[in-house]
Order: C-alpha cells, then structure tokens, then sequence
C-alpha cells in the first residue's frame, strides 16, 4: 500500500483545487452563486470518484464497518500506527 503521508497529500492537494477553484469564483463574483453551488458540487463527487478509484488499486486495503467491527477496526489502526500513536512526543 501507498505511504500514508503520500495519500494524505495527494487527497489534501485534490480538496484543495476544489476548494480553491470555487473560492476564486465567489470572491471574483464571476458566476451566479447557484451556479457556483452546483460546480462545487460537481467538484466534489469528481473527487470522491477520484478517490474510490484510488482506493480500489490499494491492493492490502481493509474495509471495516465501524458499527459492526470497532473491535477489528481499533486493532488495525493501533497495528498501523507507529507504538504510542501517531503523535506521540518522541
């Protein structure tokens, strides 16, 4: 699997453009303000579609359901996570 922080940037550059894009818009007044609700929108499931593909290529990705599988879910992370936890003093 992909390095965490590699997705982490690559998923924060993605929300970034689509916020930045339709921010520029509103401050610059360009398009209507329904209009501009609905590109962001579109926006937004462009990225999600982005990201399930991504996920999917992720051959060693676990799925939990956090309702039904907190227990394997909790064990996976704290597994996944460096001893002491992501932000633990060093």
């Amino acid at each position: 699997m992909g390095s965490p922080a590699k997705a982490q940037a690559a998923m924060g550059h993605q929300v970034g453009v689509v916020c930045d894009a339709e921010g520029d818009a509103l401050t610059t007044g360009s398009p209507a303000l329904a209009a501009l609700r609905e590109q962001g929108i579109a926006a937004t499931r462009q990225l999600a579609k982005r990201q399930w593909t991504w996920l999917r290529g992720e051959l060693d990705a676990r799925w939990f359901d956090p309702a039904t599988q907190r227990t394997e879910l909790e064990a996976a992370v704290a597994a996944f996570l460096p001893r002491g936890g992501a932000n633990a003093p060093s």
